[in-house]
């Protein structure tokens, strides 16, 4: 049992492999850098935004009150 909805789980597939693509080309062009800590709070994001829209599919909101 998952606890993402199926949107959500598109929407983590997509992003990840978009950020993925990204950090390829950014460690070529710029190198490695602060840009790693970046990315690592770019994938919170994308795991909260996947919760959100969990949240609007299913209505199971346990995190936040709206």
């Amino acid at each position: 049992m998952s606890y993402y909805s199926t949107q959500g789980w598109v929407y983590i597939v997509i992003s990840i492999i978009f950020t993925i693509i990204s950090l390829i080309l950014n460690i070529y062009l710029e190198g490695v850098g602060l840009y790693m800590f970046g990315y690592l709070i770019y994938l919170l994001l994308i795991l909260i935004t996947a919760y959100n829209i969990t949240c609007l599919t299913t209505g199971e909101c346990h995190l936040w009150s709206w």
